[in-house]
């Protein structure tokens, strides 16, 4: 059975262990770029504290990590205990033996909403602890609209209202599939189908039934409109 998630799309940065230094002693932890080590520094100390170890946290531009590790992998060369992936390049790390399956996270993952967690499981194993999580919204001038509307025809209709003035009932970047997702999951369309173990199925796609295809064609009506 499909499993609706209840966002436009979302893309999940998670901390996992690399494959060879899970129970070291001394860890060296990736945190993103730009400053970013010093939201984690509590923790570290903490988790020094509670583990008798010393936790090394160097900063590395998040969206790279896993093409530095596998460098270093190649190279023979020290990788980190524990960095950042993005959920979409999971299958890559896997396939090439960069990270290991977390177990604590069969317990953890109730904390976690579904959708993050499906983003980081393969073959019923999870590979990463969610550390982040992107997803879409909708701002609104409550000066022109007190509350938001329903539909996507409330917006065109409210944009022929505004355009007189030259404004818009509802901009954004919907010629995009990441954007403009959500307005076909609405509709019942979907990438990609589950098997009977939850799993994604490459051979269910769900980009052409009839539910993507009324989405495109309110979107693309919408937008002509």
């Amino acid at each position: 059975m499909r499993k609706q998630i209840p966002t436009l799309l979302a893309v999940t940065l998670s901390m996992t262990f690399a494959m060879p230094s899970v129970y070291a002693a001394d860890l060296e932890v990736w945190e993103d770029a730009g400053g970013k080590t010093r939201g984690i520094e509590a923790a570290t100390r903490d988790f020094e504290k509670q583990c008798n170890c010393t936790v090394t946290v160097k900063g590395v531009d998040s969206v790279h990590q896993l093409e530095e590790v596998e460098k270093l992998a190649a190279d023979g060369g020290k990788q980190p205990d524990v960095f950042i992936i993005v959920n979409d390049s999971l299958g890559r790390a896997v396939e090439n033996n960069i990270i290991a399956p977390i177990n604590f996270m069969n317990a953890d993952q109730e904390k976690y909403l579904p959708s993050v967690i499906n983003g980081f499981k393969l073959n019923n194993s999870i590979y990463a602890a969610p550390r982040s999580y992107e997803s879409l919204i909708v701002y609104y001038n409550k000066d022109l609209l007190p509350y938001p509307l329903e539909t996507l025809a409330d917006y065109e209709k409210l944009g022929d209202k505004l355009k007189s003035d030259s404004k818009y009932g509802l901009i954004g970047k919907i010629d995009q599939f990441y954007f403009g997702y959500g307005f076909l999951a609405a509709h019942g369309g979907y990438v990609f189908g589950t098997d009977a173990s939850g799993n994604f199925n490459p051979n269910d796609v769900g980009l052409n039934n009839s539910g993507a295809v009324d989405g495109i064609n309110e979107l693309a009506g919408y937008v002509k409109n």
